[in-house]
């Protein structure tokens, strides 16, 4: 009896480590295909974010007439709100792939 308990348990942590498996690499497939855009308060700065952080792409609207201290407020701006909005997508990708698997 003893053996096939120890049986049965292994198979089930083993099928519990696949689900994990799987579960990770729709997070991470997710992530890579996930993108947030954010803006400058001003509009000038747009910038693309991946939840990983990384910047996808950074537009800018017209500079002519602006100072370098107005361009430069404007990306510190809209860089600070790309981490935030990295952040937040990550932590709504992993609720949402949680919610989609169910209980441990």
């Amino acid at each position: 009896m003893a053996k096939e308990l120890d049986e049965a348990w292994i198979e089930a942590a083993i099928a519990g480590h696949h689900r994990v498996e799987r579960l990770q690499a729709a997070v991470e497939a997710w992530v890579e295909a996930a993108e947030v855009t954010v803006h400058s308060p001003d509009e000038l700065v747009e910038v693309r974010v991946c939840p990983d952080g990384s910047i996808r792409r950074v537009s800018l609207g017209p500079v002519e007439g602006r100072s370098s201290a107005e361009l430069s407020k404007s990306i510190e701006a809209v860089v600070g709100a790309a981490a935030d909005a990295a952040d937040w997508a990550r932590r709504t990708l992993y609720a949402e792939a949680a919610r989609a698997q169910g209980p441990f």
